[in-house]
This record gives C-alpha cells, structure tokens and sequence, in this order.
C-alpha cells in the first residue's frame, strides 16, 4: 500500500504541477491578448488622429482658397453695380470683367492650374477633345485650327483637356474612287 501511496503522492505532485503550468500560460495568454489589445486601441486612436489631421488640412486648403476667390467675386460684384449706375454701362462693366478675369487667372496660376496653348499644335487625345473637324485649309492634317473651350494643366496633368477643332483632309468623292479603284483584272479604273 505504501506503494500506491507513494504513486498517489508522486501524481498528486505531477498535478500540481501542470496545473501551476497552466496557469502561468493562462496568465501569459492574458498579458499578450492585453497587450495586442492596447496596441490595436493604439493605431485605431492614431488612424482616428491622423484622419482629423488630414480633414483638418483639407478644410484648410479649402478656406484659403475659397478667401482668394471671394475678391474675384467682390469685383464681379463691384463692376456689375456700376455698370447699372453708370450712364455708359459697356465700358465701366468691361474693365470690371477684365479685372475679375485676372484676378481669377492669379488665384488659378497660384494653385499651379495653367492654360493649355493648343491653336497650331498636333492634336493629342490625352490632353485634347476633337469636337469637329475642318476640311480644305492648307494646314496640316491633325493639327489643331481653332480652340471651342480653354483646357487647362494642374502641374504636369490634364485638370481639363483643351475642347478643339483640328484639320482633316478633304473627303474622297464618290466618282474619284470609282476611278482609282483596280477593275477585275488588276488594272485601273477608266479615267
């Protein structure tokens, strides 16, 4: 019996120390669900700062730049009030709208917007819209002969592309392709 007592006492040990065992890696398992917690808070905290830093720059930027564009709309104001107040409306309203219109140029120039010079260029699709075509003009086919609506640059990208009219090649009538077109037995058409 003493044996079976002392395997009882040597089981009872072996017990004892598994379950001490378990609940160190219970304690351990807490501590890192502990810590993976706090750090998950941690980045969501920062995203959460990060975001109401960039909003925060964002209505900045746009603050500024609705302030610079508020002058642009005090002389659109300023040039329509005198033009109904003047005896000679054109010339009063005129100067105002060529002073909103540089204001206006400075405010885009000043977020690096720039037209595009397009007239005598070779016609891009990446940065042109072709809304017609001009055919008999000694210019060259595919170059650009009159501008519809300005496009502009934002740095080096298309903000919004030039709308144009390029030249074409006069169309081939009816009657001169019957002449150039090869008969059945590979020779020309009648002339």
């Amino acid at each position: 019996m003493t044996r079976g007592t002392g395997e009882s006492a040597g089981h009872s040990g072996g017990v004892a120390d598994l379950e001490r065992a378990l609940a160190e890696a219970r304690a351990e398992a807490a501590w890192h669900r502990d810590q993976y917690l706090r750090s998950r808070a941690e980045m969501d905290n920062y995203r959460k700062r990060l975001e109401q830093r960039l909003e925060g720059r964002f209505l900045t930027y746009k603050r500024d730049l609705l302030l610079r564009l508020l002058p642009v709309l005090d002389s659109l104001d300023r040039a329509l009030t005198h033009s109904s107040a003047s005896s000679t409306p054109s010339e009063s309203l005129l100067t105002g709208l060529r002073l909103t219109y540089w204001q206006f140029q400075q405010v885009l120039l000043a977020e690096d917007v720039k037209p595009m010079t397009t007239v005598g260029h070779q016609f891009d699709p990446y940065r042109h819209e072709a809304i017609a075509t001009e055919t008999g003009s000694t210019i060259p086919e595919g170059t650009i002969v009159a501008e519809a609506q300005q496009g502009y640059t934002l740095g080096d990208a298309v903000l919004r592309p030039a709308r144009v009219i390029v030249a074409a090649l006069p169309a081939v009538s009816p009657s001169r392709e019957a002449r150039s077109e090869p008969s059945q037995d590979g020779e020309g058409g009648s002339p």
